[in-house]
């Protein structure tokens, strides 16, 4: 004890150690605490992005299937033939084929496309039985009218006149 009051730095010493040992336990603490907190709240977040994620899948499945398939020529999916055989769009096609075979004659094949949407887009008209089919397809398949006419219609136009010129007509 004599020791200890010749030498009262080592007592000021013994008190910062036993003060920054009390402050640095305190600290740890509460870093645990925080990154408790922390790591429930990632754990909630990652539930609501499941959620999120079986909500945005929900949302895909509900939507209708691609009407034109991504392939050059452009080809008819099998909900699009189903839109083809609702609207009788071959029907369509038929009709027009021979009466545009002049207007076609010597086009390359993505000419021939781009002119039969042309066509149905700015001078194309329905007979009083092609609008019913086409009105009829659209409520009985859920799709608009540029589903029908500029898509569906059109690619069965383009093969026609393709198979009318001579080019080759991927069905």
């Amino acid at each position: 004890m004599v020791y200890l009051q010749e030498h009262p730095i080592i007592i000021l010493i013994i008190l910062a150690v036993g003060t920054a040992v009390f402050y640095i336990g305190r600290w740890a603490g509460n870093v645990n605490a925080d990154r408790t907190l922390f790591n429930d709240f990632m754990a909630r977040i990652e539930k609501k992005f499941d959620e999120i994620n079986k909500h945005i899948i929900e949302i895909f499945k509900r939507l209708p299937e691609p009407a034109t398939a991504g392939a050059s020529p452009l080809v008819l999916t099998d909900f699009e033939k189903k839109i083809s055989r609702t609207s009788n769009a071959r029907k369509v096609a038929e009709r027009l084929g021979g009466v545009l075979l002049n207007e076609i004659k010597g086009m390359p094949e993505y000419e021939i496309q781009a002119f039969a949407s042309d066509y149905l887009k700015n001078r194309f008209r329905p007979t009083e039985e092609e609008a019913s089919d086409i009105k009829r397809c659209q409520y009985e398949e859920g799709v608009s009218r540029e589903v029908v006419v500029d898509e569906v219609i059109m690619i069965e136009l383009r093969d026609k006149l393709f198979e009318l010129t001579g080019h080759s007509v991927n069905r």
